[in-house]
Parts: C-alpha cells; sequence; structure tokens
C-alpha cells in the first residue's frame, strides 16, 4: 500500500468513526438509565438534514442550530412516550425514526427538488480538530456524570437497588433530560455526517450508524472507552472494505467487503462477552 493509499484509508476511517463516536456516547447516555434510544438513528439523519439545509439558507452558524433544534425534537419524541407514557423505548424508537426519516426526505425535495445535491462548499475540519471536539464532548460528559450531584441522580436511577437517601430525586423529569441530552449527542454526529458527504443525501445516510452504536454501547456495558474503541475497528473495517472495492472490483469482492465491518463487530461482541464472563463466573462462585 502506497502513501497515497494509506492517506486515504486513514481519513474515510476518520469520516466514519467521529460520527460513529458521537453515537457512541450518545447510546451510552440512555443506558446509563436502562434505556435504550432507539431513535439515535433519526437523531443522527435529521441533525444532518437540519446543518445542511441551514448551510444552504443562511450558513454554517444556523445549520448548527437547526440540527441541535432537530435532535431535541428527536429527544422529546422518544422521551415523552417512554418516561411518561410507559411506551416501549424500541415501539416508541421506531415509530420515531420512521417519521423523522420520512420528514428529512420531504424536506430535502422541497429545498432541493432532488435527494442528492452538494450544499456544502465547507470542507470538514482538521483531523485534530474533529478529534478534539469529540473528545470534549466525552469529557465532559464523563465530568458531569462523575461530578455533579445530577450525575449521581443518573446513577442512581440506572442501578438496580435504588439508594434510600435518593428516593425523592425526579426521575421522570431525569430520564427525559437524559433522552434529549443523548439526541443532541446524536445530531452532532450528524452534522460530521452531512460535512463527511458534503451535503445531504438519504442514500447516505441510511447506513444504520444510530444501531451500529446501540450495540457497541450494549457490548461495552456502560464503559464508554470500550464503545469507542469498536467504533474504531469498525470504522477501520469499514474504510477498509471501501478501499477493497476499488482496487478490487467485482460482486464477490463486493459482498465480502460489505459483510467484513459487520463480521468484525460480531467478532467484537464475542471478545468482550468473553472477557467480561470470567469476572461474572468469580462473583457467582465467590
Amino acid at each position: 500500500m502506497n502513501r497515497e493509499s494509506l492517506s486515504q484509508l486513514l481519513w474515510i476511517t476518520l469520516d466514519w468513526f467521529v460520527p460513529l463516536g458521537y453515537a457512541v456516547l450518545a447510546a451510552s447516555l440512555t443506558q446509563k438509565i436502562r434505556l435504550i434510544n432507539v431513535s439515535l438513528e433519526a437523531s443522527i439523519i435529521l441533525g444532518a438534514f437540519g446543518f445542511s439545509a441551514g448551510c444552504m439558507l443562511r450558513g454554517p452558524y444556523l445549520g448548527v442550530l437547526l440540527a441541535v433544534v432537530c435532535g431535541v425534537a428527536v429527544g422529546f419524541a422518544q422521551g415523552f412516550p417512554t418516561v411518561f407514557g410507559k411506551i416501549d423505548e424500541i415501539a416508541a424508537g421506531v415509530a420515531v425514526n420512521l417519521a423523522f426519516y420520512g420528514l428529512s426526505v420531504i424536506g430535502a425535495f422541497l429545498l432541493t427538488d432532488s435527494r442528492d445535491v452538494d450544499l456544502l462548499p465547507l470542507a470538514p475540519p482538521s483531523p485534530l480538530v474533529r478529534l478534539a471536539i469529540l473528545s470534549s464532548f466525552c469529557l465532559i460528559s464523563a465530568g458531569i456524570l462523575r461530578v455533579s450531584s445530577w450525575g449521581r441522580w443518573i446513577t442512581a436511577i440506572g442501578e438496580e437497588n435504588f439508594p434510600a437517601d435518593l428516593a425523592d430525586i425526579p426521575v421522570r423529569g431525569t430520564s427525559l433530560v437524559v433522552v434529549v441530552w443523548s439526541s443532541i449527542v446524536g445530531s452532532v454526529g450528524g452534522i460530521e455526517l452531512a460535512r463527511s458527504l458534503s451535503g445531504f443525501s438519504d442514500n447516505h445516510w441510511k447506513i444504520g450508524i444510530g444501531f451500529v452504536a446501540i450495540g457497541l454501547a450494549f457490548a461495552a456495558r456502560n464503559r464508554l472507552s470500550v464503545g469507542l474503541a469498536g467504533a474504531l475497528a469498525f470504522s477501520l473495517l469499514k474504510s477498509g472494505a471501501l478501499c477493497l472495492r476499488f482496487e478490487m472490483p467485482g460482486k464477490l469482492v463486493g459482498y465480502l467487503s460489505d459483510l467484513m465491518p459487520y463480521a468484525g463487530i460480531i467478532a467484537f461482541f464475542a471478545i468482550v462477552s468473553l472477557i467480561r464472563s470470567p469476572k461474572r463466573h468469580q462473583k457467582t462462585v465467590g
């Protein structure tokens, strides 16, 4: 592999890892309260649409604002039925995904008369800036959860044995805020996705980043570093598969390259389970 091919591989990996990293963080937040944010996919897609539309209408500042507003809307649409209506989060999330994905496609037609239009002449920031912003989101979220009293509430809600001294905390209100917070983080991942693709395109957005992130966060068991490691492995496999398709065109290679990242995710789940199973066995014996 020459230097140009390696540079292309690393750049594609970054384009996959940064949005997926935000999605893993978002999925990990709701798992703190033992809730699966199935509508994370809608947060990413609508965040990408809002950012692209805002850039086309006024500029990147409006784009960021619209993306955050979209994240808040998805969060409330998922959170209210789940937290206050006691509707199953999976059923609510599937409905939210379908509804908001449809809205994004309709919005794309209304704004551009086409689904595949290059709207963003803005180049993504440098790799170090993108990774620094993602790291700051992770560090700030971890700091809030560990240091603040609100973070203690979130930890308490996720525990099986609810602490007696925190029995009067607003469980529903706190849970709703966590879902909205998770959706906002997902919409920031959508911003990164839109900047990587230079616009909005439903064919490229419908790639299941949100669902991959939920699986990684579930396998990581509230360990964000493990989830991010899985996201990096998936991104490397995905970029390697794309480069392989360019180097060796053909149907068989195309099928195998499409399966390779997801086979890697299954292997990641298996490795994490094997690492954790001896600890669980020791606890059972003890």
